[in-house]
C-alpha cells in the first residue's frame, strides 16, 4: 500500500465514521458485483447479499432503483447491529482509500460551507499559504518567507496577493484549501492570523508557526514547534535558513 492510500485511510480513521447515506453513495459510485462478494465474506453478509431480490441484478442491469436497494441492505446491516457496517467502513478505506478521503473532505466542508458560505473544491495542494500580518513592517519578513519557499517546488501566496471573490473570507479560506503547508506569523497576536491558524488545523493542513515574541505564541499553542526569529537582517536570514529547512522537510527541495 503506497503512501497517499495510507495517509487517506489515516485521515479517515481520525473522524467520525461514514454515515450510512455516505456509504450508500460510495458503494453507487465504485462497487461492482466482485466488491458485493468480498463485502459478503468480510462481514459475513454474504447470503444476504446473494438472497436480495433485487441488488445485484439492478447493479448488472444499471437499474435505476439501484441505489435504494443499495441503501435497503445497508439499513438491514445496520438495524443487525452486529459489526457489519464498520466492516464495510474498513473494507471500504482499503479499496477506495482516495475517493474514502474525498468524502471525508466534502463532509468537512460542508459546516465550512453552512457557516461561512465557502463552498468545498478538491485541494490542490500546491502552494504554501502565508498568514500574517499586513503592512509595511512585516514586508521583509514576508520576502524572507518567499525566499525560503522559493528553495521548495511550491511558491508562497499571502492573501492580499489573490482575488478570486468578492468577499475576502472566501479568498482567505481558498488559500488556506489549496495550501500543502501553511505559515502563521502570530506575531503581535493579530486576530486575523489565529483565526486563520485555527480553520488550518481544523482542515488538517500542516501548520508552521513563526513569531518575534515567545509571549505572542497563547499557551495551549506551545506545544506546536515554532521558530522564533529577529525582525532585522541578520534575524531574517537566520529566519530564510531555518523555514527552509523545516519546509523542505515537509515538500522537498526545489530540482
Amino acid at each position: 500500500m503506497d503512501d497517499e492510500i495510507q495517509q487517506g485511510i489515516e485521515s479517515k480513521n481520525q473522524m467520525s465514521a461514514f454515515t450510512l447515506l455516505e456509504i450508500k453513495d460510495m458503494i453507487v459510485k465504485n462497487f461492482t458485483q466482485e466488491n458485493f462478494l468480498e463485502v459478503g465474506v468480510v462481514t459475513g453478509w454474504t447470503q444476504e447479499i446473494q438472497d436480495h431480490s433485487r441488488l445485484l441484478r439492478s447493479l448488472s442491469w444499471c437499474d435505476p432503483d439501484y441505489p435504494g436497494n443499495v441503501l435497503d441492505i445497508l439499513t438491514r446491516m445496520d438495524a443487525a447491529k452486529d459489526g457489519s457496517v464498520e466492516k464495510l467502513q474498513a473494507y471500504i478505506q482499503e479499496k477506495f482509500a482516495n475517493e474514502a478521503r474525498s468524502t471525508s473532505d466534502v463532509s468537512m466542508f460542508s459546516a465550512a460551507n453552512r457557516s461561512l458560505g465557502y463552498k468545498f473544491v478538491l485541494p490542490r495542494n500546491d502552494i504554501i499559504g502565508v498568514m500574517m500580518p499586513l503592512g509595511g513592517g512585516f514586508s521583509g519578513v514576508y520576502e524572507a518567507i518567499k525566499d525560503a519557499c522559493n528553495l521548495t517546488p511550491l511558491p508562497a501566496k499571502r492573501a492580499d496577493e489573490v482575488w478570486n471573490h468578492s468577499v475576502l473570507i472566501n479568498d482567505i479560506l481558498e488559500l488556506i484549501n489549496h495550501s500543502a503547508i501553511v505559515i502563521c506569523d502570530l506575531t503581535g497576536r493579530n486576530e486575523n492570523v489565529f483565526y486563520e491558524l485555527g480553520i488550518a488545523h481544523a482542515w488538517g493542513k500542516p501548520v508552521i508557526p513563526i513569531t518575534q515574541r515567545q509571549e505572542d505564541v497563547p499557551f495551549d499553542l506551545r506545544h506546536h514547534r515554532y521558530l522564533k526569529y529577529l525582525n532585522n537582517g541578520e534575524g531574517l536570514g537566520d529566519l530564510k535558513r531555518d523555514l527552509s529547512k523545516r519546509l523542505q522537510s515537509l515538500v522537498g527541495e526545489r530540482g
